[in-house]
């Protein structure tokens, strides 16, 4: 997946976030990795390349409309550490609220 795509989602300046999450589950349809994507691009806000602030945040609403939570578990402990207190908070009430199938 282009990395550009990841960037034009989580734009909060760009598509209503509605509009944003439609087009993602239409994406995901035929790139079934978005939702890992997103969590990569979000990743502990330190790497380069990080998503920050803003749009960090909006990736995780799109991760919370478009992923099973239980996709994102190696990813976990960047997510949940992030360096953006919002995103961080976020990110671990995105994780706890995963839910067991059956």
């Amino acid at each position: 997946m282009e990395q550009a795509c990841v960037q034009k989602l989580c734009d909060p300046e760009g598509l209503a976030l509605d509009r944003a999450v439609g087009l993602a589950r239409e994406i995901a349809r035929i790139e079934p990795t978005l939702d890992l994507e997103l969590a990569r691009a979000i990743g502990d806000g330190v790497r380069p390349g990080s998503l920050e602030g803003r749009a960090a945040e909006r990736a995780l609403d799109i991760l919370a409309a478009v992923s099973d939570a239980r996709r994102l578990a190696p990813m976990r402990a960047e997510l949940a550490n992030h360096v953006n207190p919002h995103v961080r908070a976020k990110a671990r009430w995105l994780l706890a609220n995963v839910r067991p199938k059956g």
